[in-house]
Formats: C-alpha cells, sequence, structure tokens
C-alpha cells in the first residue's frame, strides 16, 4: 500500500510577504498601466484634446478597448481553464507590449488608408480592439491564478488590492501619458 504525499509549502500570513502575489500584482500594474499608456497620445494624433472631438475619440477609445472583453470574454474564461495561465499573461503581455511600440507605424498606416473615407479616428480603434482582446485573455488567467497564490481567508484583500490598482493604473496611466504628449 503506497501513498502518495503531496508537499505543500505553506503560504505566508500577510500578503506583501507573498512574493508570488507581489509578482502577479505587479504585473498586473504594469498591464494596466501599459494598456492605458498611450490613450492620450492617441488623442494627440487626432487632435482631439479639447471639446467635442475629445469626447466622441475618448468614448471610441473606451469602446474599442472594453468591447472585446463582452464579445470574447466566455471564450477567454474557457482559454484560462484548459491552458497554460502564466504562459497567457506572458504572452498576451508581450503582444500588447508589440502593439503599443508599433502604434508609431501603425497609426500612420491606418490613417492613410481611412482618411479619405472620414473614417480616421477609428484608427486609433483598431490598435484597441487588438489590445483589449488580449487583455480579455489576461484577465480570466490572472483572476483563476491567484486562489493558487493565496490562502482562501486572503482572498477578498488580494481582489481588493488587485481592483484598487487596475483603477489607480488606468488614471496615472492618464497623467504620465499627459506628460509624454505634452
Amino acid at each position: 500500500m503506497s501513498a502518495v504525499h503531496t508537499r505543500e509549502c505553506p503560504l505566508p500570513d500577510r500578503l506583501a510577504g507573498n512574493r508570488n502575489f507581489m509578482l502577479l500584482w505587479a504585473a498586473y500594474g504594469v498591464s494596466a498601466v501599459g494598456d492605458h499608456l498611450s490613450e492620450m497620445a492617441l488623442l494627440v494624433e487626432r487632435q482631439a484634446l479639447d471639446g467635442q472631438h475629445a469626447t466622441r475619440v475618448q468614448a471610441l477609445i473606451t469602446f474599442g478597448f472594453f468591447l472585446p472583453f463582452v464579445v470574447i470574454g466566455p471564450l477567454a474564461g474557457w482559454w484560462a481553464d484548459r491552458f497554460s495561465r502564466k504562459g497567457t499573461m506572458i504572452g498576451t503581455d508581450l503582444l500588447r507590449a508589440g502593439i503599443m511600440f508599433s502604434l508609431i507605424w501603425t497609426i500612420p498606416w491606418l490613417l492613410a488608408r481611412l482618411e479619405p473615407r472620414n473614417l480616421g479616428d477609428y484608427a486609433v480603434v483598431l490598435p484597441l480592439l487588438l489590445t483589449g482582446g488580449l487583455a480579455a485573455f489576461f484577465s480570466p488567467s490572472r483572476q483563476a491564478l491567484l486562489p493558487t497564490l493565496i490562502r482562501v481567508d486572503q482572498l477578498v484583500r488580494a481582489n481588493a488590492m488587485i481592483s484598487a490598482l487596475g483603477t489607480i493604473g488606468t488614471i496615472a496611466s492618464a497623467v504620465l501619458g499627459g506628460f509624454l504628449v505634452l
């Protein structure tokens, strides 16, 4: 009769002392800032920092980023249940960084094709649709990985920390983006 024993490492009492949670938290913070950092530059590109045009372009940017969460969210949840969550998070972050760094070339290319049809504002939406789609895969992977990194009694605090960091990252990226483009 053989018994299979699994050796479990005790998880830290404090979230701040949990290295894996802190790495996940930091990765999410970088992602949250990175996803929205480009938005100020896109507003400048469309000359939409003031007036009614700013509202339209900002609404398109926000819609473009969050639409994939609604459309492909169920597929992303299915993916997170069946494939490597860590691999998904790393892969989506690298692809999102690639999209953001390529904006300097892709936006002028898209504008050249869409501006003659009076669709120039949509040139800023297309890259954000891709970014939002990748973020839609990152999010359920992060959420599904979280309970494996922390103790059950820490879940509410951990979710609160991650949620707050997402909001702070979005706000910080707008401020930082404003300094970078002005």
